[in-house]
């Protein structure tokens, strides 16, 4: 998207475990495409970091302000990728690529587009979007929040680039299913863009497990928020889009709650159930959920029956959570059948951030 309302363009962020290019030589191949399909043209881009940022419109012809991309990392080399799209000088948007080549990492191929979807990402990394103004405390920040799925300790690794160099780069152990939260305006360093914000591309990684050549399921999962508050605006998502662990949806699912201070209008989770078990008296709960608070204390269990025949469930976080728990992560897990969830969060009574659940390994 490289005109109309998006004056800032599209960016490309790209990591990678193992850097490639070295010599000079392209460590992924773009070829451009406009909306109708039609191919507009090929060109390569080298780099020797393992994280990386590269504009669309250095790789589309001049007059072609919309359309989709396909990158094809190097041989030997994988990654994972996420688009950034920036509008009006006043806020971005990210959305991680569509893997369409899974690599052992994360994709040997990733396509970009208007609105792609997931299908699989990387096991042991997780990428968002940040943008920070960096002198401003009530302009533009990100919020960085990041859960261990393991029933073990973890290591986890945060760094963020930008403009060409390393701006975060910590270290955290973290608890089975502990949280850990970032304001990165409190934690950024490097360069500044000209209009004095920092931005780029964030990861989050299990640095136990970076050198593990296996395929286990995602130990890591996560949400990125976008907020301007001057502006009573707030975008966001969740890291990586972890994908599937069914051919339907999920079987165990975790998310954030938010209930409490500025999120005045809490947590709502939205869920689509392949199959309802009743929700007669004798009849089983269809949805068994764990709360745990950010330190990933074990708070309680709950139960959620649906009506047969339905397939769409819809609950207030703070209906299912204990009394004084305020922030914190649930795992719903699907009893016999399959599913997705859906949580918003809404804040101040000005805006509101959707961010999809995780699909995790069942217990």
């Amino acid at each position: 998207m490289n005109g109309g309302v998006f004056s800032g363009g599209t960016v490309y962020h790209v990591f990678t475990p193992v850097p490639g290019g070295s010599g000079g030589a392209p460590v992924l191949t773009a070829t451009a495409y406009a909306e109708d399909g039609t191919v507009l043209g090929t060109s390569g881009v080298s780099s020797e970091l393992r994280s990386f940022s590269v504009e669309a419109s250095t790789l589309v012809p001049p007059g072609n302000p919309f359309g989709s991309m396909t990158l094809e990392l190097a041989a030997g080399t994988d990654g994972i990728v996420l688009t950034e799209h920036r509008a009006d000088g006043r806020f971005a948007v990210g959305v991680t690529a569509n893997c369409i080549d899974p690599g052992s990492f994360g994709s040997a191929s990733a396509s970009l587009g208007l609105a792609p979807r997931v299908t699989t990402i990387g096991f042991r990394g997780q990428i968002g979007a940040y943008a920070v103004e960096d002198d401003n405390l009530n302009g533009p920040t990100t919020l960085l929040a990041v859960r261990n799925e393991k029933d073990t300790d973890l290591d986890l690794n945060v760094f963020a680039s930008g403009g060409g160099t390393v701006s975060l780069n910590r270290s955290y152990l973290l608890d089975p299913m502990e949280v850990k939260t970032l304001n990165l305006r409190d934690v950024l360093q490097g360069l500044l863009d000209p209009d004095g914000f920092r931005r780029g591309a964030l990861t989050a990684e299990d640095g136990g497990r970076l050198e593990a050549a296996d395929t286990t399921p995602e130990s890591l999962s996560g949400d990125f928020f976008n907020v301007n508050p001057g502006e009573s605006f707030a975008t966001g998502g969740n890291l990586g889009g972890n994908r599937q662990t069914e051919a339907f949806g999920c079987r165990t699912v975790t998310t954030r709650f938010l209930v409490g201070g500025v999120f005045t209008g809490g947590t709502v989770v939205s869920a689509y159930v392949g199959l309802a078990r009743g929700d007669g008296p004798d009849d089983p709960p269809t949805v068994v959920g764990t709360v745990y608070d950010e330190p990933g204390t074990e708070l309680g269990t709950f139960e959620l029956k649906m009506q047969s025949g339905t397939h769409s469930l819809r609950f207030n976080a703070a209906d299912v959570i204990p009394p004084g728990a305020s922030f914190g992560s649930m795992r719903l897990e699907f009893q016999g059948t399959q599913g997705n969830v859906f949580t918003e969060h809404s804040a101040s009574g000005l805006f509101s951030v959707g961010v999809p659940g995780a699909c995790v390994p069942s217990p």
